[in-house]
């Protein structure tokens, strides 16, 4: 299987915001799940969390250091309190931080690996070369500038990359690469491509050294795409640990739990 776009399909159909669910495969017998209960705002001073079905009024908001609100109602925080929720707002601050820069990553990594392969199959100077490439820096400029944390507050939960990527790869850059692979090398050269978009399943065996290929060049970035997914499952446990402690402190928040580890 080819690493980087397994990486950017775990994380992007489920959302690289924590959507729902985080599936993230580090390697065929190391993977950490969780799901997320409710989308979060969090910025280096503050956190939201609201309901999934849109409602605008956060089921409980925190501004450091003690302005705490659950469902309507402030609630006072003492010292520990506020340091318990201080320490767990950083914590899911810096998941959402770990989690878009990897799934940003992990686009990047999947797109250039696009470009390799069609590089090997029609040549580096081919014009359909050159215009996959374009497409690619385009697709990714705007996912930089769509999904990066605007003023270091990152938004977690929202299903709006889902909706990016369908229309961007699976609509517009997939169906293009088919029509410029299947003009420049045929049937064996869409195969081949598509083992880059799938992770390297029911490939045939042209297809596959391909595949090879780009692996091979790109082993790097899927190794730091590994460690970088090593670290984000450690943070999720954190997260979970903490949550704990913040429940257990603080009883309006016992309700409601954020990030659940399966």
């Amino acid at each position: 299987m080819w690493k980087p776009l397994a990486f950017a399909t775990a994380l992007l159909a489920s959302g690289p915001t924590l959507a729902h669910s985080i599936n993230l495969h580090v390697d065929d017998d190391d993977q950490c799940n969780a799901d997320l209960n409710y989308q979060l705002r969090i910025g280096p001073d503050s956190m939201a969390a609201f309901r999934e079905d849109g409602t605008k009024e956060p089921v409980f908001a925190f501004v450091a250091p003690d302005q705490f609100v659950v469902g309507g109602k402030t609630v006072p925080l003492n010292a520990e309190q506020q340091a318990l929720m201080q320490r767990y707002r950083a914590d899911l601050h810096v998941a959402g931080r770990e989690l878009t820069a990897l799934s940003l990553n992990a686009v990047e990594v999947a797109l250039q690996g696009v470009n390799i392969a069609l590089a090997t199959l029609a040549g580096q100077d081919h014009p359909d070369t050159l215009e996959i490439e374009e497409m690619s820096a385009e697709i990714h400029r705007r996912a930089q500038e769509q999904f990066s944390g605007q003023n270091d507050v990152y938004t977690l939960g929202e299903p709006v990359i889902d909706d990016f990527i369908d229309e961007t790869v699976e609509q517009s850059l997939e169906p293009r690469i088919e029509a410029l692979a299947m003009k420049s090398a045929g049937n064996i050269a869409w195969h081949a491509m598509k083992a880059v978009f799938t992770g390297g399943q029911s490939i045939e065996d042209g297809a596959e050294e391909v595949a090879d290929k780009v692996e091979e060049q790109l082993e790097y970035k899927t190794n730091k795409l590994e460690q970088s997914a090593q670290s984000l499952c450690k943070q999720l446990q954190v997260i979970d640990n903490t949550e704990r402690e913040v429940q257990a402190s603080i009883p309006e928040l016992a309700p409601y739990d954020v990030v659940t580890i399966k």
